[in-house]
């Protein structure tokens, strides 16, 4: 901002606003209405399920009825219910049985597991496995290598 007096001129430099706490109720109203909407997001997703494991569908008829007044536990047993309850609707709830073990799959698993062998020892593996059980063993011959290496360099560099 200017400002001319006979003349002269000065510049004032408005420092920016502190935030008031309007302003953070007004960013905190916002960040609240995108929470609330992924929430009926996330709900009606929920719901769409549950109303298909019964038999309805979510877009049309007693599933949009459904889905729009019915405000309890998200479980499909719990909306079912609540179908039967209010609007007489016989759902067909699937439950998955859980799979039976017969004698015949755990003869079959056990001969694969049988048939499964490992591959032969070699001569290196062998080696390591040595070298594994007496740590030293390996560690000698690494500062043997060292070792040498460096009396190679001191050779090589510093002649005497």
């Amino acid at each position: 901002m200017t400002t001319e007096t006979s003349g002269l001129s000065t510049e004032v430099e408005l420092e920016p606003a502190e935030e008031t706490p309007k302003d953070a109720n007004v960013e905190l109203r916002a960040a609240l209405k995108v929470e609330k909407a992924k929430t009926a997001e996330y709900r009606g997703e929920l719901m769409s399920t549950r109303l298909e494991a019964i038999g309805l569908n979510h877009t049309k008829g007693l599933g949009k009825a459904i889905a729009k007044e019915y405000d309890g536990d998200m479980t499909v047993e719990a909306v079912g219910a609540y179908a039967k309850a209010e609007y007489d609707h016989e759902g067909t709830v699937e439950t998955v049985p859980p799979e039976v073990v017969t004698a015949d799959k755990l003869e079959t698993l056990s001969t694969v597991s049988e048939s499964i062998t490992p591959p032969p020892e070699t001569d290196k593996d062998k080696e390591i496995t040595d070298k594994m059980d007496d740590p030293e063993a390996g560690r000698t011959e690494a500062v043997a290598s060292v070792n040498a290496k460096v009396a190679q360099f001191a050779r090589e560099n510093y002649p005497t």
